[in-house]
């Protein structure tokens, strides 16, 4: 069961380079979060590169829901690069445009 300062459910207020910045080096340095949801918060492909950049470097993040967004087949060609190699179990990128393109690079990547 996870501990609850194990869980954050994050919002981007405004799509600008330094809260993408901010999300990026947030997810570098965490040291203790396990579970980051992120459901319906209108997010873009710009925004999931920075959390694919994020997670390149995390070591701790077990569950991530991305579901109810905008992100399109575009990023998962990074999330390809990454996926197999991060510490998520669970990805839920449900309800995304990501189209057969996107789900091929997620299934190559696992």
């Amino acid at each position: 069961m996870l501990k609850a300062q194990n869980y954050y459910n994050y919002e981007i207020p405004q799509y600008s380079n330094p809260a993408l910045d901010k999300l990026s080096i947030f997810l570098w340095n965490n040291k203790k979060l396990e579970v980051l949801e992120m459901r319906n918060c209108h997010m873009d492909d710009q925004c999931a590169e920075a959390i694919a950049e994020g997670l390149s470097r995390n070591s701790t993040l077990k569950v991530l829901d991305l579901s109810n967004n905008r992100i399109g087949p575009e990023p998962m060609k990074r999330w390809q690069e990454i996926i197999g190699k991060c510490s998520l179990k669970s990805l839920d990128i449900s309800n995304n445009p990501l189209y057969d393109e996107g789900a091929k690079c997620i299934f190559k990547g696992l």
